[in-house]
């Protein structure tokens, strides 16, 4: 179905492989390429004999998942309707579906991902009550050569000549032919380095092409993307998984949709201002395409604007945040009881928890239980919610006090639910639910700097951290904050 999918599950499988877990790919068809990248990150390959996204390939995929006693199926692709999600369902799996599209008609898979910028809770409305949506960037899956890169600087450069040129894994149309063409017509000394995927077809003709380019101009096999859009003033890109990449690296794009799948993603980069979109038309024309690098190359505030709108769409972290949604798949909440006193008790006083306080002395029995009873008669200004597995054994809660459209947050976990990853699960289900039930639009939470898992935690959390330090109880704090619409 197409390379950008593979090296999307790719990346999940190293983020499962983070938390131990073992990864096993399941495919119809796979190029050479792409089976020794899958050998070499330690994951198992099975070929299937069904078409994909038939009733017999769901059938192969369930007893595949039953024979390495897999609990979780990921599927990526445009072929998983709803017949396909309800029989791995119904065969009791869990189901993890990488959707780009939103063209079920209905959706039955526990987790729906959908990476992209322009994804809507609205694309969705027809799901089950249990199906928990993970929408947009802040969920971009990339791979773990990335990471690193995560606090980069880009320097913008007051004239730009180096092109990154990459249009996918097979590039079928062979649109890199046509976009070497018109950087041939560019009046400017370029240094041009050209991707070229495992799949890729048309090696012969794109060798003759960079033969003729009167500059600089590399063809890369096997490459690191990191440093080389890390090296690039400019990028012309497919507008698939690789947008991601490019807008961790704050790196210029214009983007070709050159699928129509692609078509919503280019435009919404474009829409706000992260990249250029330039369609299939552009791309044929290739003076118009040539005039258009020349214009971006040549302009330093165009160049520093989309850097910066790119930037902040996606961070490193994405991959977590899917395993802790896979990890918390089966947590519900509910408010705070009476019976739940001296267990809150319990953990308030767990020796970690309390050296992690701002106010570190133990808390005396007697004071628990009044502060308990007031919080729970104070139902506008605090609300106490209890995690539980599916087991319905409490593991954490979450406490949230109300000060006008303002909430402060305080996440709790028993310690033999620490370093699952139920913690970051447990603070997003809170906090929608915070801002669904209440007219907070924005939490804030207060952490010591010394404290780095909590820290941690809340970043993972979508959570923004403010660069200046606070003062919590004559103690520093690191202040962060989750708006509701993304504002502070």
């Amino acid at each position: 179905m197409g390379t950008g999918h593979v090296m999307r599950c790719l990346s999940l499988g190293q983020a499962w492989q983070d938390i131990q877990g073992e990864a096993v790919f399941a495919v119809s068809q796979a190029t050479v390429a792409i089976e020794e990248r899958i050998a070499a990150e330690k994951m198992g390959i099975i070929h299937l004999a069904a078409t994909a996204g038939s009733l017999e390939d769901a059938t192969e995929v369930i007893q595949t998942a039953q024979t390495h006693l897999a609990r979780w199926v990921v599927v990526d692709g445009y072929n998983f309707d709803v017949a396909y999600q309800r029989a791995l369902k119904n065969a009791g799996l869990k189901l993890l579906l990488v959707d780009d599209t939103a063209v079920a008609s209905h959706y039955f898979a526990d987790l729906v991902l959908n990476q992209n910028a322009y994804a809507r809770e609205k694309l969705y409305p027809n799901r089950e009550p249990y199906t928990r949506l993970l929408l947009g960037p802040h969920f971009a899956i990339l791979r773990r050569e990335f990471a690193v890169w995560h606090e980069w600087k880009r320097e913008i450069a007051p004239v730009g000549n180096k092109v990154l040129v990459t249009m996918g894994g097979s590039d079928p149309n062979n649109v890199t032919l046509a976009v070497l063409e018109a950087l041939c017509l560019v009046k400017a000394n370029l240094d041009v380095a050209v991707v070229i995927g495992g799949s890729n077809p048309h090696i012969h003709s794109l060798e003759t092409a960079a033969a003729k380019f009167p500059g600089n101009m590399r063809l890369l096999r096997n490459v690191a993307m990191p440093e080389l859009m890390a090296w690039a003033d400019l990028a012309i890109s497919s507008s698939g998984t690789t947008t991601a990449e490019i807008c961790l690296l704050g790196l210029p794009a214009i983007l070709k949709d050159i699928a129509p799948n692609q078509t919503p993603i280019a435009k919404e980069l474009s829409r706000v201002g992260a990249a250029i979109h330039a369609g299939i038309a552009e791309v044929q024309n290739r003076e118009s395409l040539a005039n258009q690098v020349c214009d971006i190359l040549a302009s330093t505030e165009s160049r520093t604007a989309i850097s910066q709108a790119a930037r902040v769409l996606v961070d490193s972290k994405g991959g977590q945040r899917v395993v802790s949604a896979i990890q918390g798949s089966g947590l519900k909440l509910r408010p705070a009881e009476e019976r739940d006193c001296k267990l809150l008790w319990e953990w308030a006083n767990d020796p970690t928890v309390r050296a992690a306080s701002f106010r570190q002395d133990s808390i005396p029995w007697e004071q628990h239980v009044n502060w308990f009873q007031s919080r729970l008669r104070d139902h506008e200004g605090t609300r106490i919610m209890m995690a539980v597995d599916s087991n319905q054994t409490e593991i954490g809660t979450v406490r949230f006090n109300l000060e006008g459209d303002r909430a402060m947050v305080s996440i709790n976990l028993d310690k033999n639910a620490r370093g699952k990853g139920y913690g970051c699960a447990i603070l997003r289900m809170a906090a929608d639910e915070m801002f669904r039930s209440s007219a907070a639009v924005a939490i804030d939470a207060y952490v010591k700097p010394q404290n780095e898992a909590s820290q941690r935690l809340f970043e993972n959390a979508n959570f923004q951290k403010y660069s200046s330090m606070e003062i919590i109880h004559g103690e520093q704090a690191v202040h962060f904050v989750l708006g509701k619409n993304g504002t502070r």
